[in-house]
């Protein structure tokens, strides 16, 4: 199992792919793909939602007040890139104030909050490459 640190590392490059891949996504913002996929926009609006609530847990893990918000309505590239350095900031002043008891805890069965916190950057990760893909 990974460090907090380790964990927190695999989050920030995370973080750098699904910039990267939200840079890049101006052209075909909403065009759908093939089939039932989800468009880059909704993509990236469900990302940026889950990530504010991923923060939103953490804070209520340490004791912190609760980061609340709804799920981001984004037009553009650059409005996503603007939400996400938000919920980047949110999610990453969360997760950074647990210690390792908290991340012990068991939010449920098979769930500790280190698995959850392990969750933010493979999330963020899948939903980059479905962004990046052409």
């Amino acid at each position: 199992m990974a460090t907090p640190d380790e964990t927190r590392a695999d989050i920030a490059a995370a973080r750098e792919e699904f910039r990267a891949a939200l840079a890049g996504a101006a052209d075909g913002w909403d065009g759908r793909p093939e089939g039932d996929e989800w468009t880059r926009r909704e993509i990236a609006e469900h990302a940026i939602g889950v990530d504010f609530r991923f923060a939103d847990r953490a804070a209520r893990i340490a004791g912190g007040e609760r980061v609340e918000r709804d799920d981001p309505a984004l037009a553009t590239a650059d409005e996503a890139l603007a939400a996400f350095a938000g919920s980047s900031a949110h999610s990453d002043a969360a997760w950074g104030r647990l210690d390792g008891e908290q991340l012990r805890e068991e939010l449920r069965p098979d769930m500790t909050a280190a698995r959850l916190m392990e969750l933010v950057g493979s999330h963020l990760r899948e939903h980059a490459n479905q962004i990046a893909a052409p």
